[in-house]
């Protein structure tokens, strides 16, 4: 998870402490690759778009290619600007210390804020307009605090980069969670930079 505001969502160079854009790092890099955090990517698409985070709460589940879109764009504008090929790291299983600890802090409130969607889905009539913007408004932001990202999800991304990028992507599944897999693959020379704002990273001597 990272401590709160020591990262930033852009790729860092760590021995100059500086952020730089992709085509800076591609002209010290001829075959630059980036491993990417998908976790980041794909909530950040989730979070930017309210229809996304709205159809993902539909029931039956409904697949989410603005999702796909929004993702795979993001990536082919890495390309667009010089990086050669990309990795495209997914979480896997909650590690079981944090599972006990932090991410059961994190996800402590999620119970109450369904409950609460639940009161807002079932009230059919409000006092006044502005009654009812504000319990629209309420509904989008908890709607947004409920989303994950599930399997179908994962699959679409990965068959969409397959697709779009051939051989210039691959995809990899972590144990746990994305950041030591993102970390050896830095250690290990095999990508040049991570693209994350998970400040862990910086912790574990990654770019």
């Amino acid at each position: 998870m990272g401590v709160q505001g020591l990262s930033t969502p852009y790729i860092r160079d760590k021995v100059n402490s500086t952020n730089n854009d992709v085509r800076a790092l591609a002209e010290h890099n001829d075959d630059l690759t980036i491993a990417f955090d998908m976790s980041y990517f794909m909530m950040k698409a989730i979070h930017s778009t309210p229809s996304i985070s709205s159809k993902f709460h539909c029931v039956p589940k409904l697949p989410l290619p603005e999702l796909t879109d929004k993702v795979i764009h993001i990536i082919k504008c890495y390309f667009q600007n010089g990086m050669k090929k990309a990795i495209l790291v997914f979480d896997g299983l909650t590690p079981p210390l944090e599972e006990n600890h932090a991410h059961s802090k994190r996800y402590a409130n999620n119970e109450q804020h369904r409950m609460r969607l639940s009161e807002l889905y079932a009230k059919e009539q409000f006092a006044t307009e502005l009654e009812e913007k504000s319990a629209i408004a309420e509904v989008r932001k908890l709607q947004r605090a409920l989303c994950s990202i599930r399997r179908d999800m994962v699959y679409d991304v990965i068959t969409r980069a397959r697709q779009t990028f051939g051989d210039s992507v691959r995809c990899v599944g972590s144990c746990f969670e994305a950041d030591h897999q993102l970390a050896a693959l830095f250690r290990q020379g095999i990508v040049n930079y991570v693209a994350t704002i998970d400040s862990n990273l910086i912790c574990l001597g990654s770019n």
